[in-house]
């Protein structure tokens, strides 16, 4: 899948840089790459149903009431298929993101924080200087 490839190399990369690469995390990302995959792939089926059902509203005048009617509500359920389908994937892939260090608040609560080195002050830094 070319498209998961793609994502799969932007991620790789981004946990790469952030040194997170982790054999651990491979199979969730690859499953999470293929759902943006087949999330793309319903965003495409989505908007050619639309192009579709827009089609459909200029034959209006062309076709039989009943035909029209019956081709109408057929459009309209797939168009409000695809868009629940593509409401799902974008909850999977949220829970995914969540768990998997995808979100800005998981990387910042994974992120090791650094240890700010105390500097002597007062008396102690007068001591430190004069080497006692």
């Amino acid at each position: 899948d070319k498209v998961a490839r793609k994502y799969w190399a932007r991620l790789k990369e981004i946990y790469a840089d952030i040194g997170m690469e982790d054999a651990a995390l491979e199979n969730v990302l690859n499953r999470y790459c293929l759902m943006l995959s087949e999330h793309d792939g319903l965003l495409a089926l989505l908007a050619e149903a639309r192009a579709a059902l827009e089609e459909l509203k200029k034959m209006r005048r062309e076709m039989p009431p009943e035909a029209w009617l019956e081709k109408l509500q057929k459009q309209t359920e797939q168009v409000l298929g695809l868009e629940a389908a593509i409401r799902k994937k974008r909850d999977q892939l949220l829970a995914v993101e969540k768990e998997n260090l995808l979100t800005a608040q998981s990387k910042i609560r994974a992120v090791p924080k650094k240890k700010a080195e105390k500097k002597p002050t007062g008396i102690a830094a007068y001591r430190a200087a004069r080497g006692g």
